[in-house]
């Protein structure tokens, strides 16, 4: 075989992680951060997604491990929340429905909560609306412990 014949390169299967990432500084996840915001957040696209177009469209390759790290960092983990933030929430919406006639509506990083999503965790751990109104907040329970 002679030095100018080329051997036919094997590409990774679709989907497959690269052999390699390349470690990207917080300025250049700064300036992607709109970017997968948009992607992640607004479109509520997978991870895997998000991680494929931006390979793909943009040429940002990183490590599913590193997109976790920096969806964190950056802000932009809103898709699970922290049951105390729910519980807030439930609690602030109860109060509000029944001594404002109110409606709430609330919102995490930029993004709407779906009521259904608090509905869903107040059934799941079993917590009535009448519990929530007789759970301390936040503030008076640092008060009382302090």
């Amino acid at each position: 075989m002679d030095s100018t014949t080329s051997l036919p390169t094997m590409a990774p299967p679709p989907g497959a992680p690269p052999a390699q990432t390349h470690r990207h500084s917080t300025h250049e996840w700064e300036m992607q951060k709109p970017t997968i915001e948009k992607l992640y957040i607004e479109e509520q696209q997978t991870l895997s997604d998000v991680m494929s177009i931006m390979r793909q469209e943009f040429g940002f390759v990183a490590s599913c491990k590193q997109f976790k790290d920096r969806i964190t960092k950056l802000g932009l983990d809103v898709k699970n929340m922290r049951g105390s933030s729910i519980l807030a929430m439930g609690r602030a919406r109860v109060r509000r429905k029944r001594y404002e006639a109110k409606d709430s509506a609330f919102r995490v990083n930029k993004k709407s909560v779906d009521e259904q999503k608090i509905n869903r965790y107040l059934k799941r751990k079993g917590i009535s609306e009448e519990m929530l109104l007789s759970m301390p907040s936040p503030v008076n329970r640092e008060v009382v412990l302090a």
